[in-house]
């Protein structure tokens, strides 16, 4: 009973309708989801390890942001974790990069995945070759690994960005 008193005082005191509340949870979730994304980056960066635990938070609030926007879609990031375990087969990609898109993917809707591939791909290719590049002609070495993290997270942030405004 005070859960839903709570929220008629929220309705009615404040005016805001079930739809400005929906949009203030949407964006809420959005804003925590990018908090644990910018420290997925500074892991990657500093220590090339996206952590499991940030990616299960993120998986968490990626959900529930599915159910507030309603559109849930299981197919995409089964999809992504089918693909994603060859292509890491392959060392093209980390298995911590995969289960980090594929968490994102629960809460971006369906329409907006193809933005989102291309919102990671554009400074995902700028990062892997400005740090291939740097390694090799600067620092002379001839094995290197790239914080797609970051790529990740600019790709999330532009798309759910354009998605909610």
């Amino acid at each position: 009973r005070r859960s839903s008193d709570l929220l008629f005082f929220i309705l009615s005191e404040n005016k805001l309708s079930w739809y400005e509340l929906m949009i203030l949870l949407q964006r809420g979730l959005i804003v925590l989801i990018a908090i644990q994304l910018i420290y997925c980056c500074y892991t990657d960066i500093f220590e090339r390890k996206i952590r499991n635990k940030v990616v299960f938070t993120i998986l968490l609030l990626s959900l529930l942001l599915s159910f507030v926007v309603q559109d849930i879609n299981i197919k995409i990031p089964l999809s992504i974790m089918i693909v994603g375990f060859f292509i890491n087969l392959l060392g093209v990609i980390g298995a911590g990069d995969i289960k980090l898109i594929a968490s994102l993917s629960f809460s971006i809707p369906a329409s907006q995945f193809i933005d989102f591939a291309v919102f990671v791909s554009l400074p995902g290719v700028f990062c892997a070759l400005s740090i291939l590049l740097f390694t090799r002609c600067v620092l002379h070495h001839n094995e290197t690994s790239v914080p797609f993290g970051v790529a990740i997270t600019i790709g999330y942030i532009m798309t759910m960005w354009r998605f909610v405004y």
